[in-house]
């Protein structure tokens, strides 16, 4: 059985901290950041995401707990678009030991409920295009592509033609 249990301030700064590598890592991959730069692109972009931590408001942070074991995190914020209440899920993760049994699908659907609770109208999230295990479970969770932005890289760093050139 999943729960979703309210994260404490201390148990939320000991997530964070590998939070913070995962953004960094989806910064290189999604063409966001070089790699040498990925961690203060995550820091900053974490910052500008939870400008006051923990307290920021409309932001709300869960364990996933399964039987009485820490299965993972989810991190949602509140938002109005066009005078109803949605969330965007900001973070889910679920330990690889932990994937392929359900838990994720069974948190997605406890989310819901819990956010159903708070009248909340949508739930949106973007997932970087790399994430194939996150994609597949949202859509086995019965979420739809709401729009779709493609990237290709056609230049490297030593390319003496610029813009600026021209």
């Amino acid at each position: 059985m999943i729960e979703l249990v309210p994260m404490e301030r201390e148990e939320f700064e000991n997530q964070f901290k590998a939070i913070k590598d995962q953004f960094a890592q989806w910064a290189v991959q999604s063409g966001k950041s070089k790699e040498n730069e990925s961690y203060e692109y995550s820091r900053k972009m974490i910052a500008s995401l939870l400008p006051d931590g923990y307290d920021t408001p409309l932001n709300y942070f869960y364990r996933i707990d399964e039987e009485g074991e820490n299965a993972g995190f989810v991190w949602f914020r509140l938002t109005i678009n066009r005078d109803l209440p949605e969330a965007e899920i900001r973070y889910l993760s679920v330990p690889e030991s932990k994937r392929k049994r359900g838990t994720g699908l069974n948190a997605i659907l406890k989310l819901e409920e819990i956010l159903r609770k708070k009248g909340v109208a949508n739930i949106s999230l973007n997932i970087p295009g790399q994430n194939e295990i996150s994609f597949n479970l949202f859509r086995k969770a019965g979420y739809s592509i709401s729009e779709i932005k493609l990237r290709k890289e056609i230049s490297t760093v030593n390319d003496t033609e610029t813009i600026e050139n021209k």
